[in-house]
């Protein structure tokens, strides 16, 4: 068996209907794979909206988006996305094709260390060397990408190590170290933990739904929306960036302060995230005892 029909086999195995890519002269053997496991191949117009097309489907369906490309430009027209996908926390697998192991280094026509170009903005990268690591990548890569904070895994696929003969192992054990492969959800102690949290909350709580057309803050949001946060002690986030909202949320009266605000990259750095909020809620309630009393 040649490692892209190893390859379309896990994808199958990950429940992977479609992809979305360009093909291009390092792709073509996983293009050829990809029209033999009958998966469907969305033709797209460009790399980058491969990508954007591989985020939407993600969103749309739960599970992982796969955007396929060649090497060279049409690896490097995939860096937008996977940027994109890491900071919107969306999973998608993108599958490069490189040149030959023997020319990697030397550079070759339409070679890029697209690894290297993407370090930074990829949850993990692979460059498979070796044909016996294919099966281990990928199991990798999808477990990678749809657990924690999720995120796109980027991994580059050299044009002979595509057409090597492999023995398949669909079974072939992760190798993650550091990586908690066992704690994809919240722990019972954690969500305790949070509970216990909110109980410590003083004053008054309420829980507002608000229309979805009128809940986006920001630069372009509605000012109903940005009104409300001004009059919260405490507020919960939940899949949001805070780079256009403000960081700094006070409350009004005579005793103006500073609330803390936990980011969803602050909280990553955390283990016992539970813990943080439950201290941050008791320092809240202290200062508005203190304030109070003065």
């Amino acid at each position: 068996m040649r490692a892209v029909d190893g390859i379309m086999e896990c994808l199958k195995a990950e429940g992977v209907d479609a992809v979305f890519g360009i093909p291009g002269g390092a792709s073509i053997p996983t293009y050829d794979a990809l029209y033999d496991a009958g998966i469907r191949n969305i033709l797209c117009r460009h790399e980058q909206g491969a990508g954007h097309a591989a985020e939407g489907y993600a969103k749309v369906s739960g599970k992982p988006g796969v955007a396929l490309a060649t090497s060279g430009p049409g690896a490097t027209n995939l860096v937008t996305t996977l940027a994109d996908a890491k900071l919107d926390s969306i999973p998608i697998v993108a599958i490069t094709g490189q040149v030959g192991t023997p020319v990697i280094g030397t550079d070759a026509f339409q070679e890029t260390p697209i690894v290297e170009v993407c370090r930074t903005v990829t949850k993990h990268h692979y460059l498979v060397t070796d044909v016996k690591d294919v099966a281990r990548v990928f199991r990798e890569a999808f477990h990678v990408a749809t657990t924690g904070r999720k995120g796109p895994v980027l991994i580059d696929m050299p044009k002979d190590v595509q057409q090597a003969q492999i023995v398949p192992d669909y079974d072939a054990p992760m190798n993650l170290p550091g990586y908690k492969v066992n704690h994809r959800r919240a722990r019972p102690e954690q969500i305790k933990q949070v509970a216990l949290a909110y109980s410590l909350m003083s004053n008054f709580t309420a829980f507002l739904a608000v229309d979805s057309s009128r809940r986006t803050e920001g630069d372009q949001g509605e000012p109903f929306a940005r009104l409300l946060p001004e009059h919260a002690l405490l507020r919960l986030r939940s899949g949001e960036q805070l780079s256009r909202i403000s960081k700094r949320n006070t409350c009004g009266g005579a005793d103006q302060h500073r609330l803390a605000a936990l980011s969803r990259s602050s909280l990553t750095r955390f283990q016992d995230a539970g813990k943080l909020l439950a201290e941050s809620c008791l320092s809240e309630r202290g200062s508005h005892s203190s304030s109070a009393g003065r």
